[in-house]
């Protein structure tokens, strides 16, 4: 990803905010300088892995930690060789950007093909799957983490609503996708009530 000049920490974020709300005759003040140092529009890609509760209780916690540590190794450099930055590893997930939808299916694609490589060594209970969601759109992006409505459709679509190996896009994201010979499927799901509506992508 295109590197944004002088972009800040959370740490910065958070303080402003804190001038937000201790300042109540500033906000509007302390938002336009919230989006100057934070705001971009960008893909945005979540990945989880799968079967997380059932690894632990079947092989143990050093057992998965050891898999999650196979995981970042294997998709931080995945996700750069297709211009994506990694903008942080949390347990058994991956949280990165990208500059378009296009670059972020590119990296969905060198991080399949990077843990496809592990796996075909590995015994089947250590091998690894996982779950991604991509969304696109305006979002807060420090150095360390990211915010926004497209973070967490993205979130939701990658951790909750995607099974094993499946790869769904927010509509928003879907709708920047112009990569030829890309197969998809457009699919609506119902949660508490409301539609998401999403793009599936096929193998």
């Amino acid at each position: 990803m295109k590197k944004r000049r002088g972009l800040a920490s959370c740490l910065e974020l958070h303080q402003l905010l804190d001038q937000r709300n201790t300042q109540p005759k500033r906000k509007k003040q302390i938002d336009t300088m919230i989006q100057s140092k934070f705001e971009v529009t960008c893909a945005v890609l979540i990945l989880d892995m799968s079967g997380f509760s059932v690894a632990v209780q079947r092989f143990g916690i050093i057992h998965h930690l050891a898999s999650i540590r196979r995981m970042h190794v294997a998709v931080g450099p995945a996700v750069e060789s297709a211009g994506g930055r990694v903008v942080k590893f949390d347990a058994d997930n991956c949280f990165a950007v990208f500059d378009t939808v296009n670059a972020a299916v590119q990296g969905v694609r060198a991080i399949q093909k990077s843990l496809g490589k592990q796996n075909t060594v590995l015994p089947v209970k250590e091998q690894i799957s996982v779950s991604i969601g991509i969304g696109h759109g305006a979002i807060l992006l420090g150095t360390d983490d990211f915010f926004g409505d497209q973070v967490n459709q993205a979130a939701k679509l990658g951790e909750d609503l995607a099974g094993a190996n499946e790869v769904l896009l927010s509509e928003a994201a879907g709708k920047k996708l112009t990569l030829r010979g890309v197969r998809r499927k457009a699919i609506e799901f119902t949660i508490s009530g409301i539609s998401l509506k999403a793009v599936k992508l096929l193998n």
